[in-house]
């Protein structure tokens, strides 16, 4: 897959590890992947109490370092065996995914980084020469380069990196949510997708044709926040943490997906056959909600399949819809080619 390629990382060199969680604020997953395989052997979960962790762009997400380490400790101790290498992958509104427009690029990293950092001044709500960045050429078509390009801070990628670290665990790279999950879409599908990753904070639509990410748009659901979406060319303020207590969002949602269907069709010019799922929210949830909304869109379905598990894998009892980002991530690109 083009998504993930070792170069496409916050933190760390060569293969991506065999082991890799996801935070969530509810708790965290973690799944298991044999060498070689990108077929997922073992997972679990564990919860957190509310508020220990927010997810935000500003240090301090981790509220309660002592339940977030517990946490950690829970999920991944029992599927560590002898590897302690570990995939940390973050909620979309922790980092900040941009899709940029080049005429050329160095064809050296040390290079090109330091361009890509300069266009990222006025996009990021915070300091592109403070913060880590990654890119990865997309495609290269009519003599200009698209580029998919993340950025944290740098503070922020510290706290997950010691946290893991005061669990016993060595980030080998940060990656994004929906960015995480994105190799399980088929490599060659050349009909576009519309991946959509919900959860009570935030909601991203991505948009996929040919193994090219085309659209990666973050909205956040915090009343009191001041941040911008992802696509924002204006600085803006860092967010303020959202409140502890969440109201339930099901209206923003299903409107969210109704949006991100029309904007589908008025862009490509054709209606989404499906839509796939990702996040807190499987498709039986997200269906209802849309049907309380009284909206009309097409099918919903979990992005998740049994084809990412091995014949005799353990889930414990992980809801599936949970497992997209951590697969995702383990994925090796051969079983989607």
């Amino acid at each position: 897959m083009k998504f993930l390629p070792d170069t496409f990382r916050f933190v760390g060199m060569g293969l991506r590890p065999r082991l890799a969680c996801e935070l969530r604020p509810a708790g965290i997953v973690a799944a298991r992947a044999p060498e070689a395989s990108g077929s997922i052997a073992q997972c679990a979960s564990a919860s957190l109490p509310t508020g220990a962790y927010i997810p935000s762009l500003r240090p301090g997400a981790i509220a309660d370092r002592s339940a977030f380490l517990d946490a950690l400790r829970s999920a991944l101790d029992p599927l560590a065996q002898r590897a302690r290498d570990l995939t940390l992958i973050v909620p979309d509104s922790a980092a900040r995914v941009l899709l940029l427009d080049f005429d050329s690029l160095p064809s050296r990293a040390s290079e090109a980084l330091p361009i890509v950092r300069f266009r990222l001044k006025k996009l990021l709500p915070f300091e592109s020469d403070h913060a880590a960045v990654s890119y990865q050429i997309m495609s290269s078509a009519h003599g200009q380069l698209r580029v998919l390009a993340a950025a944290m801070p740098l503070e922020l990628v510290e706290e997950y990196e010691s946290a893991a670290r005061d669990a016993g665990y060595l980030p080998g790279s940060i990656l994004p949510s929906t960015v995480a999950a994105l190799p399980l879409l088929p490599a060659h599908q050349s009909a576009p997708a519309l991946l959509i990753n919900a959860n009570p904070f935030a909601f991203t639509s991505a948009i996929v044709r040919n193994g090219v990410l085309e659209l990666h748009r973050t909205l956040d659901f915090n009343e009191n926040s001041n941040l911008a979406p992802d696509d924002s060319a204006e600085p803006v303020a860092p967010p303020i943490p959202p409140p502890v207590e969440q109201r339930d969002n099901s209206a923003e949602i299903a409107q969210a997906i109704s949006i991100a269907a029309a904007y589908f069709e008025d862009t490509l010019g054709v209606a989404p056959a499906e839509i796939l799922s990702t996040g807190s929210f499987d498709a039986a949830a997200l269906t209802a909600m849309l049907a309380a909304g009284g909206y009309s869109t097409p099918p919903v379905r979990d992005i998740v399949s049994d084809s990412i598990f091995l014949p005799d894998a353990y889930l414990g009892s992980t809801p599936r819809s949970l497992l997209a980002a951590v697969a995702g991530s383990l994925a090796t690109g051969e079983e989607n080619a």
